[in-house]
C-alpha cells in the first residue's frame, strides 16, 4: 500500500517490514524526498536502532548517544585507598563508540600508596593492541612533579583508568612514562577523548 500525492509517496511494505519513500506508482524514491522542513520540524524521534548518515554503510551507522555523569575517583596502584573530596565532579558525552570526559577533582587527604590514578571512567578504552590515549591535565595545583616537566594521563587499551605521568619539555622526550607519585592533596581539571568498544 501506498499513499501521496504526485511523487511525494510513502510505501508500507509488508513483506520488507519497512515503509519507504515511493514515487506515485509505489516504486522506491530514493534520496530525493525531506522528512519535515525548517519551519515544519518534528518533534522527537524514537529509534531502538540507529540512524545511517550520509552513507548506507557500516561505518555510517550512529547507533549510540548518550549524556551522563560519573564518579571520578583517585587511586594509588599500590594501595588504592580512599581520597577524601572536597569537590569532584564528572561528565561525559558519547557518541558512536567516541566517549568525550570532562573532569575536576579537589581532594584534601587520601590513604592510598603508589602511582596517581585517577578511576572510575564510563567505559573502558578500545581493546587494541598498543592501544593508549593521552589525558590533558589542562590545570592542576599540588601534583607534585619534576621541576622543567609537565604532566599528562595515559588510557591504556580495555582500561577506564588514567595513569598520571610527567614527560620534559625539551625537543628530545627522554621521560615517557615516567609515573608521578600519589599526592595526598591536590586540585585538577582534566579533559579527554578516546574511543571505547
Amino acid at each position: 500500500m501506498f499513499i501521496g500525492s504526485g511523487n511525494s509517496n510513502v510505501t508500507f511494505n509488508s513483506s520488507g517490514n519497512n515503509i519507504y519513500p515511493a514515487t506515485s506508482s509505489g516504486v522506491p524514491n530514493d534520496a530525493t524526498l525531506t522528512l519535515g522542513s525548517s519551519t515544519a520540524r518534528f518533534n522527537s524521534l524514537y529509534l531502538s536502532g540507529g540512524v545511517y548518515l550520509g552513507g548506507v554503510a557500516a561505518a555510517n551507522k550512529l547507533d549510540d548517544y548518550e549524556e551522563g555523569t560519573f564518579t571520578v575517583a583517585v587511586e594509588g596502584s599500590t594501595t588504592a585507598g580512599t581520597g577524601t573530596y572536597a569537590t569532584r565532579n564528572a561528565q561525559y558525552t558519547k557518541i558512536g563508540n567516541v566517549v568525550h570526559v570532562r573532569m575536576y577533582i579537589n581532594m584534601s587527604a587520601h590513604t592510598g600508596a603508589g602511582d596517581l590514578l585517577i578511576t572510575g571512567l564510563p567505559f573502558n578504552a578500545k581493546n587494541q593492541a598498543n592501544g593508549f590515549y593521552s589525558a590533558s591535565i589542562d590545570f592542576s595545583n599540588g601534583i607534585t612533579k619534576t621541576t622543567g616537566r609537565y604532566i599528562f594521563g595515559v588510557l591504556r587499551s580495555n582500561t577506564s583508568q588514567i595513569e598520571v605521568q610527567e614527560q620534559n619539555t625539551g625537543s628530545t622526550v627522554t621521560t615517557w612514562n615516567n609515573d608521578v607519585a600519589l599526592d595526598t592533596a591536590f586540585q585538577a581539571a582534566i579533559t579527554m577523548t578516546y574511543t571505547t568498544d
